[in-house]
């Protein structure tokens, strides 16, 4: 498929998902996040009007990717915003941004396009976005010799360790420690700001994705208690 075919499908199933949002009787996930709902409608039609014209499928992806953190904040249902996630996915893949296809293929469950995408990055921001994509990277397209490096904060480097010795236990141990850390400083009393998104750590969910996947953890790993104070735990384990 071309990649003028490849937009004007994105379009279409961009608009059919579109339609498919419900406005009403949600809970939101994301304190204040409501307060933007028509912001954000009219938000969508004037970006997707310009985004098209122009052909701009850079912008598209971030477009999409700050549209489903707001549709999952505003509350649609985890199967709405997977569908979502799978649209950044495609855009991503679409403009070669080999990380994010890969991230957003595994929070939705595209497991298809996570197996075939390239996963050869030109640069990581995060310890965390390495981690990912070495557990998803099979032919080894990048050097990840800095996953050995200690980190200030060294839960993340504890993770690759009980990855590396394949520990059911100690692997859900510590992303439990991971969930908690995060939580403390991005959960609690989260007030939603346009502009920052996503509302949700994208390799964290995605690392617990695959490694469920791959059945490497339990899909009920967590403590039940935590599932609806979470926004990443949430993501990451709800079918």
């Amino acid at each position: 498929m071309g990649v003028i075919k490849e937009i004007n499908f994105l379009k279409e199933k961009i608009i059919h998902q579109y339609r498919l949002l419900k406005w009403d009787e949600v809970d939101e996930r994301v304190l204040k996040t409501s307060v933007y709902d028509s912001f954000f409608i009219e938000f969508f039609d004037e970006e997707m009007a310009s985004i098209f014209e122009r052909n701009n499928t850079r912008y598209l992806v971030e477009f999409l990717e700050q549209f489903s953190s707001f549709n999952y904040a505003y509350g649609q249902s985890i199967s709405v915003c997977r569908e979502w996630f799978e649209l950044v996915a495609l855009a991503a893949n679409i403009t070669g941004d080999n990380l994010r296809t890969c991230q957003y293929a595994a929070i939705s469950g595209r497991w298809d396009i996570l197996e075939n995408v390239d996963k050869q990055i030109k640069e990581f921001n995060s310890y965390e976005d390495m981690l990912f994509i070495y557990i998803v990277d099979s032919d080894g397209a990048n050097d990840y010799s800095n996953l050995l490096i200690r980190r200030i904060n060294h839960l993340w480097n504890d993770l690759y360790k009980v990855i590396e010795e394949g520990n059911i236990l100690k692997i859900q141990n510590v992303l439990m420690e991971i969930v908690e850390d995060i939580h403390i400083d991005f959960d609690i009393d989260y007030k939603f700001a346009p502009g920052e998104f996503p509302v949700f750590v994208p390799s964290l969910v995605a690392i617990i994705r695959v490694l469920i996947y791959q059945n490497k953890i339990s899909p009920v790993f967590y403590k039940k208690d935590w599932l609806n104070k979470s926004l990443n735990l949430e993501l990451a384990v709800v079918t």
